[in-house]
């Protein structure tokens, strides 16, 4: 569980990091 919680929370963020690049 804190596995597959870690590596959503990465993905959140790169995510987040992506639509910011975007400006969407």
């Amino acid at each position: 569980a804190d596995m597959q919680a870690g590596h959503t929370r990465s993905a959140k963020s790169v995510f987040a990091d992506i639509r910011k690049d975007y400006n969407l």
